[in-house]
């Protein structure tokens, strides 16, 4: 599998963090947003905010710079950062 996937909902209430490419992708169970923090110096690159419930899981693909949100507002969201001008793709799940 060429991406790695965290699943907060199995850490009830605690925070969850994955490292891809030198960034530290962290969440936290029932916000609606993830941050990516830069490895060496600790600050906040970036916010993925635009989900409507909480988040439930996030993935990072190993090599590319992308992210995959998802959450409990039924959609998922790949963000894309391998261009300078970053996109965002949302994706509706049905049930």
């Amino acid at each position: 599998d060429s991406i790695s996937n965290v699943s907060p909902l199995e850490q009830m209430g605690k925070s969850s963090g994955q490292l891809c490419n030198n960034i530290v992708l962290l969440f936290f169970l029932f916000y609606r947003t993830a941050n990516l923090y830069n490895v060496e110096t600790g600050s906040n690159l970036q916010t993925l905010a635009g989900h409507d419930r909480e988040l439930t899981h996030v993935a990072c693909h190993p090599t590319q710079r992308l992210v995959a949100t998802c959450s409990m507002d039924s959609t998922f969201r790949l963000w894309d950062f391998r261009e300078t001008i970053h996109s965002v793709s949302v994706f509706q799940v049905s049930t």
